[in-house]
């Protein structure tokens, strides 16, 4: 599953973390989105966002004062599938 999901942007912090590695922050998205506990998703998820759109893996749109929507582009299914995973 990639989405559409929301991002709201009173859950975790856009700079909480400085991204050392895309393919590691890719693949903590996409085994995170596979939760069921939505707040804990977007509070481990969210910090990694800008990092993955910067990399052209996530797709955002639908600004807001609340938040935007955001889903994992085909070049970022085509990382993941290259890093093993079923994407």
């Amino acid at each position: 599953m990639s989405g559409p999901f929301p991002r709201s942007w009173s859950v975790g912090s856009r700079a909480e973390e400085v991204l050392q590695d895309r393919d590691d922050a890719l693949r903590r998205v996409w085994e995170a989105i596979d939760g069921e506990d939505w707040d804990q998703v977007e509070h481990e998820v969210n910090p990694l966002l800008d990092a993955l759109t910067e990399a052209g893996y996530v797709e955002a749109w639908g600004h807001s004062e609340t938040g935007s929507i955001w889903a994992i582009t085909a070049a970022g299914h085509d990382r993941l599938r290259v890093l093993g995973l079923d994407a």
